[in-house]
């Protein structure tokens, strides 16, 4: 998952407009906005697979009361700016993981995504990420959005190259406390 650290005080007076509760992708998928109504559902969703979603995606957890507050605030006030598009994706009535896009500047984004085992093989993530790439270009009139993806995660990979991405370059960066140093691909889209 991408996340980048944005001034909340850069937010004011953007002219961006915040992102819609709700995006249909088809029958079966539903994008639901990531709010405080199911952010413990989402939560609850991340340490239900924790043991499936660990090769690819190991978020810091700080349980704590404080840092939920102000993740939540902080969330909510980069929602409503424009600056951030969280959504659960909703397969077959149930969570099913995450898509989301972080404005880096107002013509280019990241985009993230993490999704459960079920709907695997499916092209649940892959018409889901599809889905909200259409909404930065068409909504947001981007030119750009950007996935960083390491090389060992084949699942994303194959995700963004089937949405159309292709990689642009690659860097290192480290991983886990032990120092060690994961390379990872920069794939971009452009319209």
């Amino acid at each position: 998952m991408v996340r980048q650290l944005t001034n909340l005080s850069r937010l004011r007076g953007n002219g961006f407009e915040p992102v819609p509760a709700e995006l249909v992708v088809d029958a079966d998928i539903k994008l639901r906005r990531i709010g405080p109504e199911n952010a413990a559902d989402m939560d609850r969703l991340l340490v239900d697979n924790r043991s499936y979603l660990e090769p690819w995606f190991n978020p810091a957890v700080d349980d704590s009361l404080e840092s939920a507050v102000s993740r939540e605030e902080r969330t909510r006030h980069l929602v409503q700016a424009g600056w951030m598009a969280p959504y659960g994706i909703v397969y077959k009535g149930g969570l099913n993981g995450e898509v989301e896009l972080y404005r880096v500047d107002s013509l280019t984004a990241k985009m993230g995504y993490w999704r459960v085992n079920d709907g695997r093989r499916e092209g649940v993530m892959a018409r889901s990420a599809q889905k909200l790439v259409d909404f930065g270009f068409e909504a947001w009139g981007l030119r750009n959005i950007l996935f960083d993806i390491s090389d060992q995660n084949q699942p994303s990979m194959a995700v963004a190259q089937s949405i159309g991405a292709s990689i642009t370059e690659s860097y290192f960066d480290r991983a886990g406390d032990n120092g060690s140093r994961l390379r990872i691909n920069r794939w971009a889209i452009s319209r």
